[in-house]
C-alpha cells in the first residue's frame, strides 16, 4: 500500500486493501463497544438514584432499622468509584426485600397527630392529645369510614371501623377529607384539628377500649 499526499492511499494489493479494511471495523467496534459500556454505566447509575430515592421514601413513611441499612448500603455503593461490573455486583447484594417490609402495612395502629401532650379520662374512655392548631389527622389503620356527625360536647367527629372490627372516634376534626362507606388505610388524612387538639375514643364490639393501649402511648 502507497500514500500520496496526507489522506490519499493507493493500495497496492488486494491483501493489503482487505487488511485495511479489517483494521476500521475493528476500530469502529472497539469504539462502538466503549459507549455501549457507557450507556449501560450510565442507566445503572440512575437506577441506584432511583433505589436511593425510594428508601430516602421509605425512611419518611417508617423509621425502621431495616430501611437505614438498605440506604446505608445504597449510599455506599453511589459514593464510591468503580467500574460497571463492580456497580453491578454490589447492586446484587442491596436487599430489596427490605424495601418491600418498609412499605407494607404496619400492624400497630398510627398515632392520629404529633403530640404535645396527652389527657386521659378514664371515667370517660376518652384520650385528648394536645398537639399543633391545623395538625393533620391520620387514620389508624386500614378500614373504612363508619360515620361522620357533630357531638355537642367535642364537636365534629369521623369515626373509622378497621378490619378487626374495632371503631376509633375522632373529635374535633375541622375540614373532613373524607366520607362515609370510603375505604381508608394506615395514613389515610381524616382531616385538621380544629383547636390544636384531638379527641379519640376506642371501641371493641361496642365495648371501650382504652386508647392509651390500643395507639401504645405513654401518657405525659
Amino acid at each position: 500500500m502507497e500514500q500520496n499526499g496526507a489522506n490519499e492511499v493507493k493500495f497496492t494489493s488486494r491483501e493489503c486493501m482487505e487488511r485495511h479494511i479489517a483494521d476500521k471495523y475493528t476500530s469502529a467496534n472497539r469504539h462502538g463497544g466503549e459507549r455501549k459500556r457507557a450507556d449501560v454505566y450510565l442507566l445503572v447509575r440512575l437506577g441506584v438514584c432511583l433505589l436511593c430515592f425510594t428508601a430516602v421514601l421509605a425512611l419518611k413513611l417508617s423509621d425502621s432499622k431495616d430501611a437505614r441499612q438498605v440506604l446505608n448500603g445504597i449510599s455506599t455503593a453511589l459514593s464510591e468509584d468503580h467500574d460497571t461490573d463492580d456497580e453491578l455486583g454490589r447492586l446484587r447484594f442491596v436487599q430489596l426485600p427490605s424495601i418491600i417490609d418498609v412499605f407494607a402495612p404496619s400492624d400497630d395502629p398510627v398515632v392520629p397527630v404529633e403530640i404535645l401532650s396527652t389527657e386521659m379520662l378514664h371515667d370517660t374512655g376518652i384520650l385528648i392529645l394536645h398537639t399543633n392548631i391545623a395538625e393533620e389527622v391520620l387514620c389508624a389503620g386500614s378500614g373504612r369510614i363508619g360515620s361522620i356527625g357533630e357531638d355537642e360536647l367535642l364537636g365534629r367527629y369521623v369515626s373509622v371501623i378497621l378490619e378487626n372490627d374495632i371503631e376509633v372516634f375522632y373529635y374535633g376534626i375541622s375540614e373532613c377529607s373524607v366520607e362515609v362507606g370510603q375505604p381508608v388505610s394506615q395514613h389515610t388524612k381524616l382531616g385538621i384539628t380544629a383547636a390544636g387538639k384531638v379527641v379519640v375514643r376506642v371501641y371493641d364490639a361496642g365495648r371501650p377500649v382504652d386508647p392509651t393501649k390500643f395507639f401504645g402511648i405513654e401518657q405525659s
